[in-house]
């Protein structure tokens, strides 16, 4: 195999409020270089105003971000977004016809339908107040989707007043990229 057939990218859409330099991006990034992923981080500008208006510059800026990428040179691609990011990369997928894997991290209701079996794996909370846990381990299972979910962690995976088991959840999620990718 060529050089270029054995690259592999790692792409990463964050949160409306929680950037690629938040603890969960911080070691999905630490794990994916050090199994040989080039990351690229999407930044998406600036996110205050209409709904409506600010996902479509969302969605627009993400898939500038990754179409600048020499797609084809890459062999393996996975893409980690969290919250709002798990729309925008689920759509990119499908605006560039690829087929990579997902690591969706709090997933929005408007994730589900862009979940695939086998090539994502999906990570919440417990506590989510976006998501219901019923709802979306109803989902995964119906969908035969890889799913974890910390009982008592929130929307970005903490437990209020409880840093020990914030650290503890965040171990576990270490453990599974380590595992998925």
């Amino acid at each position: 195999m060529n050089q270029a057939a054995q690259r592999k990218l790692a792409v990463l859409f964050p949160g409306r409020n929680y950037s690629v330099d938040s603890p969960l991006f911080y070691y999905a990034i630490r794990v994916l270089e050090g199994k040989g992923y080039e990351i690229l981080k999407v930044d998406y500008g600036e996110t205050a105003g209409n709904p409506e208006e600010v996902m479509s510059l969302v969605r627009e800026s993400a898939l500038r971000a990754v179409k600048a990428v020499p797609l084809p040179e890459y062999s393996e691609i996975v893409f980690v977004s969290k919250s709002i990011g798990t729309i925008i990369a689920g759509w990119v997928e499908e605006q560039l016809g690829l087929s990579v894997r997902h690591i969706f991290l709090t997933p929005l209701p408007g994730t589900l339908r862009l979940m695939k079996p086998g090539r994502c794996l999906v990570i919440a909370g417990g506590r989510d107040y976006v998501l219901r846990k019923e709802q979306l381990k109803a989902y995964c299972d119906e969908h035969q989707i890889a799913l974890w979910q910390a009982p008592e962690g929130g929307h970005s995976l903490n437990v209020k007043d409880n840093p020990e088991e914030s650290i503890r959840i965040l171990e576990e999620v270490v453990r599974l990229y380590r595992e998925f990718v």
